[in-house]
């Protein structure tokens, strides 16, 4: 362990809420969930809540509007 905090302000240092997440990619949450169930796009699950990383690009075909 690095003894570094993992949660500031009381959000996880890294990662992003379905609900920012939605809002970083212009899409709604389903579009989120969704993603996340066709395991296209990186994240983790803690108790319940789903947390994508920052920096993670959805694997979607460029031009493809729906999932």
């Amino acid at each position: 362990m690095s003894g570094r905090p993992i949660i500031q302000n009381g959000k996880l240092i890294g990662f992003l809420t379905v609900d920012e997440a939605a809002a970083k990619y212009d899409v709604g949450t389903s579009t989120i969930l969704a993603w996340v169930h066709l395991d296209m796009i990186g994240h983790v699950q803690i108790g319940g809540v789903i947390f994508i990383p920052a920096n993670e690009n959805p694997k979607i075909n460029k031009g493809e509007t729906n999932v």
